[in-house]
């Protein structure tokens, strides 16, 4: 046992694998949180179908997965035809949610996002009015 602890320990007697380690991590904790200040660019979803019993259900995920929206009853993907029309933040339960509208009565489009940070969310720059943002583009109503 003592010998397991000690072999352990030795993967971090390296100065620079520590540091190396360290800052790959920090890197990866600033991009999240750089990600989720303004709500993903229609460009940037990931759409695909889930099948159920009911039928198939439209799944919206950001590439950096923090993202998640759905589309039950419509497997079309809209990500394409569809530009940013709102954020709204509800700072009680840090929750944020996109909105994405297009030309056609259903091409529709909303994203959610938890964040889970301890602490409420703020808006910053843009239109905000009530918690929510309008603008043409979604960096322009950007939030932490």
């Amino acid at each position: 046992m003592k010998k397991a602890n000690k072999n352990w320990l030795g993967k971090f007697s390296d100065p620079k694998a520590c540091v190396g380690g360290l800052v790959a991590v920090l890197a990866v904790l600033g991009s999240l949180n750089a990600q989720a200040a303004s709500c993903p660019e229609p460009r940037e979803l990931e759409h695909r179908v889930q099948n159920t019993p009911n039928g198939g259900v439209a799944i919206y995920t950001s590439m950096d997965g923090l993202w998640h929206g759905e589309n039950p009853g419509d497997t079309t993907d809209y990500s394409d035809e569809v530009g940013f029309k709102n954020v709204f933040i509800n700072s009680d339960s840090q929750y944020v949610a996109c909105s994405y509208e297009g030309k056609g009565l259903f091409s529709a489009v909303r994203l959610s996002l938890r964040w889970n940070t301890g602490r409420a969310i703020t808006p910053e720059g843009g239109e905000w009015t009530d918690n929510t943002c309008h603008a043409q583009e979604a960096k322009d109503c950007r939030f932490n």
